[in-house]
């Protein structure tokens, strides 16, 4: 599992408020893309100005055992999963890093990190 490079920040048309797309990619034991069952956290985090500060922001959980949760935010064209994380702040600090932790169906546990 990795955070894809295609994750970033975003503005919401609408409303001009700050978010984050998260972009999540599984591979299987060959290295090749594919779909994961089981259950997703994703933090947001500032990075402080001092090295190892994090300030959590907003953590979003999904449940992939669901198929119809999987399929909504699976996106076949990157083969990646995307999450809007909306937050309720009017600006973004400078740094941020994202953590993902995904508990598949059968125990195995993943996780990733992506600074933005």
């Amino acid at each position: 599992m990795r955070i894809h490079p295609l994750s970033r920040r975003a503005t919401d048309r609408d409303s001009g408020r700050p978010y984050i797309e998260a972009r999540i990619e599984f591979f299987d034991a060959f290295g090749h893309t594919c779909k994961g069952v089981g259950q997703i956290r994703i933090d947001l985090l500032a990075i402080g100005p001092a090295k190892g500060l994090l300030q959590r922001i907003t953590t979003y959980v999904k449940d992939f055992s669901d198929l119809s949760v999987n399929r909504d935010h699976y996106d076949d064209v990157t083969r990646t999963y995307r999450f809007h994380l909306k937050l309720d702040r009017e600006a973004l600090p400078e740094r941020l890093e994202l953590r993902a932790c995904f508990l598949s169906a059968n125990g195995q546990r993943l996780e990733a990190t992506y600074c933005l």
